[in-house]
């Protein structure tokens, strides 16, 4: 009999289960089916004394809220130490790291993916033993050779008890599975990375020889992967979140550039190289390339100097602001609207649109965060930039998500998706999606829109493009 103070769903029931017999699983249910919980009970029914938890610091908030939602643990017994200087971290640990022994109350402490590998947390946390550590949005760590992926998985071999979560555990390819059980259970796919991806990637040897770097076949660029699969949910649980969720329409927004910034947009693709009176915008491979071309669509131009030692923004359009004020003016004003973007002039020109319509405007950046207030109901438009919103939030207070930009992954896609359609969401939910044109051009809206809809990244598709 589980001791729960809140009642799971089904498919939370069949999780839980799952988890609570091994001291290794992952748990890869959809995004917003509850998993926070899922590990809470887990925490609470298995008796663990010292649980570390590691997450982004939107989830490091969450969690701690969830603890009070979902368990009795008193409150000065669940520590988030997200947002806190590393020493302070480190003093707060050694200061609690013994209240909860044998008082069948768990310590639990939360931090985030950018702090723990720091010094000196990362030494303190080596030198102690946790009944428990969880890895929340895991695929934060796909990279195994990463700072964070090579300090959490020294922390995994100091714990007998290891889980990992995510709802995108693969979000760009399927080898990103390789640095979580690098965590999670080595045994699963061994140690070496380059003998993994060789087991896994199909390379276009001529094409490799031909660039000088490693390139996948376009037709199959993945093999073995029934073999991958198996492996991987040999310590996996997954299932369909049970909550019925209400339907869901794409509108794309086709909008024009004024003809001044067409022509400057079809040169630089062009040359990788504009030159005006006002400057000069330099690329010097493909990737920077399309992202000076993505905020040419938003309405500027990076440039620099003649000297190239001062770098400037140079405002060259505003149709993209047009079709966003159009969208708002067309969506009823006691609507909430969720707004994802990209660069810092989107945030600029959504927050003066916001203005001119006397919304109420708040942000979800690097330079803001007004999440509370939009849960609290003191904001119209929450405009979020993908890095630090398209995560462990909920945004279901709106049923209208407007996409001024796109982000280039996507993994992140997926998951901004899920911010406002999820379990909670009660109203259908319509996704706009404002996309940039150049008359005679497929400019970088329409090669990520087309991106998307094969379910990949854009890297992914312009190397696929440029060999066919």
């Amino acid at each position: 009999m589980y001791k729960l103070k809140t009642n799971p769903w089904p498919h939370q029931w069949k999780a839980l289960d799952y988890v609570m017999t091994r001291d290794i699983a992952a748990v890869f249910t959809d995004m917003g089916s509850g998993k926070t919980k899922i590990m809470i009970d887990l925490i609470v029914n298995r008796g663990f004394d010292f649980v570390l938890i590691i997450g982004t610091k939107k989830s490091c908030d969450v969690w701690e809220k969830e603890f009070e939602i979902h368990s009795d643990t008193p409150k000065n017994f669940v520590f988030n130490l997200s947002g806190i200087p590393t020493p302070k971290k480190v003093s707060i640990m050694k200061e609690n790291m013994l209240y909860g022994q044998n008082n069948g109350v768990p310590v639990v402490f939360i931090i985030n993916y950018e702090a723990v590998w720091r010094e000196p947390l990362k030494q303190y946390l080596y030198g102690l033993k946790f009944d428990c550590i969880i890895l929340d949005e895991s695929h934060r760590i796909k990279t195994p050779r990463s700072k964070v992926n090579i300090c959490v998985s020294t922390l995994g071999r100091r714990s007998a008890c290891r889980y990992i979560l995510s709802g995108t555990p693969t979000p760009e390819s399927p080898v990103d599975i390789y640095g979580q059980y690098k965590f999670l259970d080595p045994t699963v796919f061994g140690t070496n990375f380059e003998k993994f991806k060789q087991q896994y990637e199909n390379i276009d040897v001529q094409e490799t020889v031909r660039r000088g770097y490693v390139v996948l076949d376009s037709k199959e660029p993945y093999v073995n992967l029934d073999q991958l699969k198996k492996r991987m949910y040999s310590c996996a649980f997954y299932a369909e979140s049970d909550v019925e969720l209400p339907k869901v329409t794409h509108v794309y927004f086709d909008q024009y550039l004024s003809d001044e910034a067409q022509d400057i947009y079809k040169e630089l693709d062009k040359e990788g190289v504009y030159e005006d009176e006002s400057g000069i915008t330099e690329t010097n491979n493909i990737l920077a390339k399309y992202t000076r071309l993505q905020q040419l669509l938003s309405g500027c131009l990076v440039a620099e100097d003649e000297t190239f030692t001062e770098q400037f923004l140079v405002e060259k359009d505003h149709s993209k602001a047009e079709a966003l004020e159009y969208l708002l003016e067309e969506i009823p004003k006691d609507e909430k609207i969720v707004v994802f973007a990209k660069y810092r002039v989107d945030f600029d020109n959504i927050k003066a649109v916001c203005r001119k319509l006397h919304r109420r405007y708040g942000e979800i950046s690097g330079k803001r965060d007004d999440y509370k207030k939009w849960k609290q109901g003191n904001l119209d438009v929450v405009a979020v930039q993908y890095n630090s919103g398209s995560e462990s939030i909920s945004l279901i207070e709106a049923r209208y998500c407007i996409y001024y930009s796109h982000t280039f992954s996507y993994g992140q896609y997926q998951q901004s998706i899920k911010r406002t359609h999820r379990p909670g969401q009660k109203k259908p939910v319509t996704y706009y999606h404002i996309i940039s044109k150049v008359k005679g051009k497929q400019t970088v809206d329409d090669k990520i829109k087309k991106a998307l809809s094969l379910k990949q990244s854009l890297s992914e598709y312009i190397l696929a493009e440029s060999r066919n």
